[in-house]
């Protein structure tokens, strides 16, 4: 298999943080990312070309990090101290710019093994 394009990995990086797994297809002859195969043919030229896993592009520290913040809950991998109230918080610091229609859901961080929330806002810039 030749190697994929940088943009097409960076999306495969992004569907990843919230999927198990993505699915690169080759779909009226250009490269599409997809979470989920369906049993049938949507173009004649329908293709795998590459399937790639959580484990085999994050580490466990980077997968734990992506699912606290995509699903806001804790994974049962993961080991360190449990605050449910960092959720409660991310949630309060959540913004939405009316202007723009961009939602801006802040994140944590893995440090150490522990999940922290440095507890800034996702605002957005005034111009």
């Amino acid at each position: 298999m030749r190697e994929l394009p940088d943009y097409i990995m960076e999306e495969v990086k992004l569907v990843l943080c919230y999927e198990a797994v993505a699915y690169v297809i080759r779909w009226n002859g250009r490269l599409r990312i997809v979470a989920e195969l369906h049993g049938y043919l949507h173009a004649g030229d329908e293709s795998v070309v590459a399937t790639f896993r959580q484990e085999d592009v994050f580490t466990e520290d980077e997968r734990t990090e992506n699912y606290i913040n995509a699903n806001h809950k804790y994974p049962p991998w993961y080991k360190g101290r449990r605050d449910e109230s960092v959720f409660a918080r991310m949630l309060a610091d959540t913004v939405f710019d009316a202007r723009t229609g961009e939602l801006r859901v802040p994140g944590g961080r893995m440090v150490d093994g522990e999940f922290v929330y440095s507890g800034q806002k996702g605002q957005p810039e005034m111009t």
